[in-house]
């Protein structure tokens, strides 16, 4: 239940959330969430203006062009995102912590230079591709396979409920790179290109979550 509770909040913490607080109410009324889902429309006009606000770039540290905040302010402003339209709060979710977050702690210092400050001002959408057909919540369960050769890998499989994959610029992708080590282990991440030669993306009919939507990727 929404209140005006603090919960504990600092100050800054109180001034973001009454700042997203009036860019939804502003900016992302019933009418337009409406239209979105109706027309399977993606609100990308909203999230040109999360970005000239600053906040695709709270979870990122200054000195890679973000606002170097925590958690609990992307905690804050998400929740207030989908007061208004929760695609816009997947949109927000998927850029800042699946591939800002995967970057800090997975990436090189070349990528993160090259892509985080991409990601703070809109310019990079992200999504992430780690649910199979046969491997939902158990993620260690995927048969996605990337084989190395040469300087490059060859990746084979399948990914289903791949949302937002068809708006991203590169989707963070969950492999098995060694099957013979246990089913937690040789797992490696790959930052792709979605739109590259060979990948095929089915866009999933669904009853919800028709904004953003959701796909099969082979």
């Amino acid at each position: 239940m929404r209140s005006g509770a603090d919960f504990g909040f600092t100050e800054e913490q109180l001034m973001l959330r009454d700042s997203v607080r009036r860019f939804v109410k502003q900016n992302v009324g019933d009418a337009y969430a409406r239209k979105c889902d109706k027309e399977q429309i993606a609100p990308l006009d909203a999230f040109d203006k999360i970005a000239e606000m600053g906040w695709l770039g709270i979870g990122i540290p200054e000195e890679y062009g973000g606002v170097g905040l925590g958690f609990v302010e992307l905690g804050i402003v998400m929740e207030e995102l989908s007061y208004g339209l929760l695609e816009l709060a997947v949109l927000h979710y998927r850029a800042t912590v699946h591939g800002a977050q995967s970057l800090l702690t997975y990436g090189s210092e070349e990528q993160r230079r090259k892509y985080l400050p991409l990601i703070a001002t809109g310019k990079f959408k992200s999504s992430m591709s780690l649910t199979e057909p046969n491997a939902g919540s158990d993620a260690a369960g995927i048969q996605t396979r990337a084989v190395q050769d040469g300087d490059h890998f060859i990746i084979n499989g399948s990914k289903i409920f791949n949302s937002q994959v068809d708006l991203a610029t590169r989707t963070v992708l969950v492999t098995r790179t060694d099957p013979n080590v246990p089913q937690h282990k040789g797992i490696s991440l790959f930052f792709v290109d979605p739109h590259s030669p060979g990948v095929t993306i089915q866009r999933l009919d669904t009853l919800c979550f028709r904004s953003v939507g959701t796909n099969r990727v082979t």
